[in-house]
């Protein structure tokens, strides 16, 4: 299983998401998406996250979208 999480550093909801996978001691690959060059909505992005907003998590390419989403489904996948 690999899990990447793209999500940019100031925002509030990849905090929270990272703080969950860190906690939890999962491993993950740590995409900053870049706010200034406008990687969020870019078509890249927007066809993983149509909704252009940050964090979005891969499970082995398999777009989460939602911080709350994203946590609850890390719960459900790694509940130690």
């Amino acid at each position: 299983m690999t899990l990447e999480l793209l999500n940019n550093p100031y925002s509030t909801c990849s905090q929270k998401t990272r703080m969950c996978l860190y906690e939890k001691g999962i491993d993950f690959i740590n995409t900053t998406i870049d706010f200034n060059r406008n990687e969020h909505i870019s078509p890249d992005y927007l066809k993983l996250n149509p909704n252009g907003v940050v964090p979005t998590l891969l499970d082995d390419g398999r777009p989460i979208v939602d911080s709350s989403v994203i946590m609850e489904y890390i719960d459900e996948v790694f509940p130690e």
